[in-house]
């Protein structure tokens, strides 16, 4: 009698088991959905990082900032070093209002979009 309450233990545990990894398997098209949709993404914020550092440096040596506007693939010279836009991300920096020296606005072909004021 002892042996069935365990082999009855045992299936609660391999049903919890099975359970929870169906459960986890069902949930993974959803987080590669997401996965893929933060990498398409992805070099538009590295664009804006990268400008927002080369903006700060101008201002920092120069007293200010290098107004332009760039698309995929092209490039301009700020803060003595190159930058080239990655492709399908376009770049537009201009002056800042009140107190922001300049603003960045950047845009990727899947229509997202970020500004960054500093």
């Amino acid at each position: 009698m002892n042996r069935e309450r365990i082999f009855e233990a045992d299936n609660a545990a391999v049903l919890v088991t099975v359970g929870t990894f169906l459960l986890l398997l069902a949930c993974l098209p959803l987080a590669m959905g997401m996965d893929e949709r933060i990498d398409r993404d992805r070099p538009m914020y590295v664009d804006l990082s990268r400008m927002e550092a080369l903006q700060t440096a101008s201002v920092a040596t120069t007293g200010a900032i290098v107004p332009l506007e760039l698309t995929g693939g092209e490039s301009a010279e700020v803060a003595g070093q190159e930058f080239v836009a990655s492709e399908g991300v376009s770049v537009v920096v201009r002056d800042g209002e009140g107190d922001e020296t300049y603003c960045i606005s950047v845009s990727n072909q899947h229509d997202a979009e970020a500004e960054h004021c500093g």
